[in-house]
């Protein structure tokens, strides 16, 4: 079968997913979307005998991929980067063509092939309104919720809910880098009235802010169609880890192996079908009543640092027989080869491997987590 991974440079998920699936005889083509325009381009043909158009795509080496997947996995769609390559003035429209292009020809790739997740349905999925809307109606548990930038309703939903804690966190993490290092990393944090900015500030960044659970442990559970693989998040024990487990340093993240409870499983699989999604990341708290409370899911989250804190948690095999699966039109139960994560690291060299392709293509510097 073949598959096409859209991706960035320097993921060791589409890595190490394409050199699996090509390690049991299928053609995986990976093709980064940052190198759009300027290393790569894309062309749609219209002719008179095709219903839809031939898509190919051609980068400055040299090859030419005729795209006719069995399957897409939708991984990260890199913003396009243009530098220094045209007059500054012309940079917002050039990158304004690109986004509109990109649409265009991933809808020219039609029906047939299997989305891994639906293009066209990601925006919806990833909306953490919807999601949490979605989520209550099949019977999540959630807990209290604002999203706005009106300061008086934020400084009321705070007020309202004193003496409990309430958390911010943005739609998507954030970074300050310089000079190629990480400076300070912005995840979820408590917040008071007395922390809060000014209004003119709080008005310009439009935040979620929920009511602070008290955590006993937190769980990620992952979802390849009805199958799960869920880690228990020992984020408590961790001085760094009370708010947010992501500030752990992942050698330092404390995980094993759990089972959802049946019903929470059940609704995962209900909000997957919401949501128009097979695959997935959920986040949940698990407090001191043993209630597993719905924080998000992620269309398209990090999978496989669980295998590489806990290699008994087989996400990288789980995660490409379910492509197969997908490909072949069949719904995925559970994965029956046993394929390292750390072994096909190994044995190409994925570290070296991914730090050249780096430097060789255009990489649009994001936010991105290693979780």
């Amino acid at each position: 079968m073949n598959f096409l991974i859209l991706t960035e440079a320097a993921d060791v998920h589409a890595f190490t997913v394409a050199k699996v699936l090509e390690s049991w005889g299928h053609t995986v083509q990976r093709v980064l979307m940052a190198d759009l325009p300027t290393l790569s381009s894309f062309t749609l043909e219209m002719s008179d005998t095709a219903t839809m158009p031939v898509v190919q795509t051609r980068h400055q080496s040299g090859d030419e991929i005729l795209v006719q997947p069995d399957l897409v996995w939708v991984r990260r769609l890199s913003s396009p980067w243009v530098g220094d390559m045209c007059d500054p003035r012309d940079v917002n429209f050039v990158l304004g063509e690109v986004r509109h292009f990109i649409p265009n020809v991933l809808y020219a790739l039609g029906d047939k092939p299997v989305w891994i997740n639906p293009y066209f349905g990601r925006s919806r999925a990833d909306c953490k309104g919807v999601q949490l809307a979605q989520a209550r109606g099949v019977g999540l548990t959630v807990p209290p919720t604002l999203i706005s930038n009106d300061p008086s309703r934020i400084r009321e939903f705070i007020a309202k809910n004193a003496p409990n804690e309430v958390v911010y966190k943005g739609f998507t993490p954030d970074r300050w880098a310089q000079d190629g290092k990480l400076k300070a990393l912005f995840l979820t944090a408590t917040v008071t009235e007395e922390l809060l900015p000014p209004d003119d500030i709080l008005r310009l960044t439009p935040g979620i802010f929920q009511l602070r659970v008290a955590k006993v442990y937190e769980v990620r559970a992952t979802f390849f169609d009805g199958c799960c693989l869920a880690a228990r998040l020992d984020s408590q024990s961790h001085r760094l880890g009370a708010v947010d487990w992501r500030a752990i340093p992942s050698s330092e993240l404390k995980l094993e192996a759990i089972d959802l409870p049946d019903v929470v499983h059940r609704r995962c699989v209900a909000l997957m079908k919401e949501l128009n999604i097979r695959f997935g990341c959920f986040d949940f708290i698990v407090d001191k009543d043993g209630d597993w409370v719905f924080l998000e899911i992620n269309e398209m989250g990090q999978f496989l640092w669980v295998e590489a804190i806990d290699p008994s948690i087989k996400m990288l095999s789980t995660f490409c027989e379910f492509l197969e699966s997908a490909a072949a039109g069949e719904i995925f139960s559970g994965a029956n080869r046993d394929v390292s994560f750390q072994d096909v690291c190994a044995k190409f060299d994925a570290e070296e491997t991914l730090a050249l392709e780096h430097h060789m293509h255009r990489y649009h510097l994001t936010p991105a987590l290693e979780y």
